[in-house]
């Protein structure tokens, strides 16, 4: 079987280290520095794991490396193997949640908090979307939170976030280049393949780009199609036309 390959391009430091455990207590068994290749990289979303990431080394050493609260981001490797210098495929490792889970009882309209509870989880601060809601103290029932709103969620999580008008795609662009998922609003009725009929606004998470798609979370799939809703790929076309009719308003994390 192929392994799939990854490339280190964010760390706050000169290195990071790999570990046999998902824990700063285990022993280190690799140091990894910016633009190192790595294989089969997968995010836990285990509680007791949260903020760590299963690799494997080239020499084939198997390990764990932690994300240090979003400081560090890992990017499939172009095809030919070459470093992302020219970002033409950049997808983050950020967890989806749906909002029709069994951890998202409180209110119907909830896409915005569902969005916060992924992109704190990325963070390594793991709570379910009705703990936010709670938390933050938000109203039950909603059908649609605010962008403040869903900005109080961050802040249980201790993440900071600023509300930017005029969020065109190439400012989204380069805040992923840099490591960070940014929330986008517009109507729902401008991406294909939905799983139900709402047209209405709708928050995602954008997560990545690749050649002409645009990589989001998006929370609004169910049942067993909620994974369809992670890393879902839309056209730049359909996505340009959502954030277009949302009037360019958008959540940054900020750096």
């Amino acid at each position: 079987m192929e392994r799939e390959k990854s490339i280190l391009i964010k760390i706050p430091q000169d290195y990071i280290n790999v570990r046999e455990q998902p824990t700063t207590l285990s022993k280190v068994v690799g140091k990894l520095h910016r633009g190192a290749y790595v294989y089969n990289v997968t995010i836990y979303t285990e509680s007791r794991s949260v903020g760590w990431v299963s690799l494997e080394l080239e020499s084939g050493v198997k390990g764990f490396a932690s994300l240090q609260n979003g400081s560090v981001a890992f990017a499939p490797a172009t095809p030919s193997g070459g470093p992302l210098n020219t970002y033409s495929s950049v997808i983050l490792n950020v967890p989806g949640r749906s909002q029709w889970g069994d951890d998202a009882d409180y209110s119907p309209g909830d896409c915005g908090i569902a969005v916060a509870a992924g992109t704190l989880q990325f963070y390594g601060r793991y709570y379910t979307i009705d703990q936010l809601i709670n938390l933050a103290n938000l109203p039950k029932g909603k059908y649609t939170y605010s962008f403040n709103e869903v900005q109080r969620a961050y802040a249980v999580g201790d993440v900071k976030t600023q509300f930017v008008l005029g969020a065109t795609w190439p400012l989204i662009k380069q805040e992923i280049i840099a490591g960070r998922p940014v929330m986008v609003l517009g109507k729902y009725s401008n991406f294909s393949g939905n799983q139900d009929s709402f047209i209405g606004f709708h928050f995602v998470n954008v997560i990545g780009f690749e050649a002409d798609r645009v990589v989001i979370n998006d929370s609004d799939f169910k049942g067993d199609r909620v994974s369809e809703g992670l890393g879902r790929k839309v056209y730049l076309s359909e996505f340009e036309n959502f954030i277009k009719s949302g009037s360019y308003q958008a959540l940054f994390v900020s750096p």
